[in-house]
């Protein structure tokens, strides 16, 4: 009798345990399916349930090359053209500046132009790499790193180069620390492209050189430069690394701060995809060197007389004797 009771009791939990792992299965699946369809909205892919979200952050990841180096961007689809958000720093090695008379008024004025970038994806299949796609882009808008954003868009000559695109945080929340992370690049370059690292964000509003940066420690090494920082949960972009010491202490421009840029510059499109995408009259307006300055004219001067100044002649100057060298990566 006791036999038999002690049997109906295990036969019981052990049907209660299958059942509760059958619902949490189902509940994990629920899940990710529904993460893997809000990214499938964003990249068009066919089948979501067929590569992972680090899988799909790959996808959208390409390497940038110039005579002087490489670094990484994020591919952001936008009508029939594809465009690539980076580093500025990345591109400061195609930049031109050209010495022209102005023949109305005899006076040399120059003009900024930038050669063209290489854009490489590289191309995966049955876990080895197969070969690469290499595009020619053009430099629609660049920010230099030392006295503006360390900012730049690129577009990709070749229309509908790839049907995938960069899904980008516009919550008006900050993501907190402790926010896990991917961190996907070319580290070391093409040959370490569609790399992905992991981390959390480790601090949110550092400043350096008077810019506003957030802290991770997602592994990254030179060639990193303009990769994206997304969200591990749902794929989201939240920043792009440019700056580190070492390998774990890196800064991001965050979002925030890319938004800011690309409403000034009139690209708010490039993170927002119900925007429409501008016409190429439109596009030849916005200038392609944001400088980080404004310029005034200046104004005939004005006879005053001068005010008594009571303020004692001294400037607070911080210390940057703890101020680390962060290299761009």
């Amino acid at each position: 009798m006791s036999y038999h009771h002690n049997n109906k009791i295990v036969i019981f939990i052990a049907l209660m345990a299958c059942s509760l792992c059958y619902a949490g299965s189902t509940t994990l699946d629920f899940q990710a399916n529904s993460t893997m369809n809000d990214m499938d909205a964003q990249t068009s892919s066919s089948d979501p349930t067929k590569s992972s979200i680090a899988e799909k952050l790959q996808q959208v990841s390409v390497t940038i090359q110039t005579e002087s180096g490489e670094g990484s961007g994020v591919i952001v689809k936008r009508g029939e053209h594809n465009y690539v958000l980076t580093a500025g720093h990345v591109i400061d090695s195609l930049k031109q500046t050209i010495t022209v008379v102005d023949s109305s008024s005899g006076i040399d004025r120059k003009i900024v132009d930038f050669q063209e970038a290489h854009v490489v994806q590289t191309i995966y299949e049955h876990g080895r790499k197969v070969g690469k796609l290499d595009m020619s882009a053009e430099v629609v808008c660049y920010s230099n790193a030392e006295h503006g954003e360390d900012l730049a868009v690129l577009r990709i000559l070749k229309r509908g180069f790839i049907d995938q695109s960069a899904w980008f945080y516009l919550d008006g929340d900050i993501p907190p620390a402790g926010t896990e992370l991917y961190h996907v690049g070319s580290l070391k370059g093409e040959f370490g492209s569609n790399s992905v690292t992991t981390g959390i964000i480790s601090q949110v509003g550092r400043l350096y050189n008077k810019k506003l940066y957030d802290q991770t420690n997602c592994t990254a090494f030179p060639g990193s430069s303009g990769g994206g920082i997304f969200e591990k949960a749902n794929g989201q972009y939240i920043g792009m690394l440019t700056r580190g010491s070492g390998e774990t202490f890196n800064l991001i421009v965050p979002i925030r701060r890319i938004r800011i840029w690309t409403d000034k510059m009139h690209l708010s499109f490039i993170l927002d995809p119900t925007l429409p995408v501008p016409t190429e009259e439109e596009l030849i307006k916005i200038p392609i060197e944001d400088t980080g300055k404004t310029w005034q004219q200046k104004e005939a001067p004005v006879t005053t007389w001068p005010s008594i100044d009571y303020t004692p002649a001294v400037k607070y100057v911080p210390s940057t004797e703890n101020m680390p060298n962060l290299l761009k990566k």
